[in-house]
């Protein structure tokens, strides 16, 4: 028996999985097959409709002091019953840069497609990465005026990992008591906490 199936995504009105032989009783052997195909095969945009990715949930905040100045940041990730946090520092950056940062360090945690809810303070990253990074892109990472998109590198890191996933990116308001996002400030402060002392021991 052969079996043939046909996948369709955005890009292409048919996306072709190999044919695969089968006898009798092999069902779970072949969705194990057609699985790892589209996996390893499928283009981006067509892991987001796939049933099988898990959801997860990752809360970002960042923050310096002076903006420039000492800067830190922190992440949670949450699935499985696990909870993950993150937290860095960078001598002299800047608030957007480690809200940036923030959400990169915890994409990169990931090891295998996800659906996600990324939860954010930052209006800049959501509409970044919502919004505006779509025209970004058509128009070579210039903005509407033909100037650079400030960040850019960051930007395009960050969409190139966003294509790796299914992500709902939410905006909250900082310091409102959210927990999640009052504990990634939290992260974020230790962090920047540590640069200070690292500069008063020398």
């Amino acid at each position: 028996m052969k079996l043939i199936c046909y996948g369709s995504h955005k890009n292409s009105s048919a996306y072709p999985i190999p044919e695969v032989y089968i006898g009798k009783n092999c069902k779970k052997h072949i969705q194990k097959l057609v699985d790892h195909y589209l996996f390893q095969n499928a283009p981006t945009d067509y892991l987001h409709a796939l049933p099988v990715m898990k959801s997860i949930e990752i809360f970002t905040d960042g923050g310096c002091k002076g903006n420039p100045g000492p800067g830190g940041y922190g992440c949670i990730i949450r699935g499985d019953g696990n909870v993950l946090e993150l937290k860095g520092s960078h001598p002299q950056t800047t608030n957007n840069i480690m809200e940036m940062t923030a959400a990169i360090v915890a994409l990169k945690e990931l090891s295998q497609p996800y659906q996600i809810t990324l939860t954010t303070d930052s209006q800049y990253l959501v509409k970044g990465m919502t919004e505006w990074i779509h025209n970004w892109v058509k128009k070579g990472w210039l903005t509407a005026s033909r100037q650079p998109v400030k960040n850019k590198e960051l930007w395009q890191e960050l969409h190139s990992l966003s294509k790796q996933h299914k992500i709902t990116w939410i905006w909250v308001k900082g310091h409102a008591g959210h927990p999640e996002n009052e504990r990634c400030d939290q992260l974020a402060n230790e962090a920047m906490d540590n640069i200070e002392c690292k500069f008063s021991d020398n």
